[in-house]
């Protein structure tokens, strides 16, 4: 009986190793991910310059999805209202010959939503 107990005892506690290894291994890496976002990422010069000559304020959701514009303008409220997407993946199919352009998605798109409203809503 003894002998099946130890038994039991080295195999969950070399199971336990590889778990908590496998663990600090995901760690290291997810480290390593953050800190070079965190010293390679750069704001493309472009945002900065729209958001500073345009007047429009930019505010993104706690889930990072949902993101907002808004100005007001006289005395209305402008809120344009879009969504992050996921770029379009590099393998996509390139128009075969003879196909429009124009029935090809473009990666430079984005659906957003206007809305202007005023003192009385």
């Amino acid at each position: 009986m003894a002998i099946m107990m130890n038994a039991q005892q080295r195999a969950f506690s070399t199971n336990f190793d590889v778990i908590e290894k496998a663990t600090q291994k995901i760690n290291r890496a997810l480290d390593s991910e953050i800190k070079y976002e965190n010293e390679n990422y750069t704001q493309l010069e472009d945002i900065e310059t729209f958001l500073n000559e345009s007047g429009f304020t930019f505010t993104e959701a706690d889930d990072k999805i949902h993101m907002y514009l808004t100005k007001d303008v006289g005395d209305k409220h402008v809120e344009v209202a879009f969504e992050a997407r996921q770029p379009l993946p590099d393998d996509m199919p390139e128009g075969e010959e003879g196909q429009d352009d124009m029935d090809m998605p473009s990666e430079n798109y984005c659906d957003f939503t206007v809305y202007i409203s005023d003192a009385n809503g």
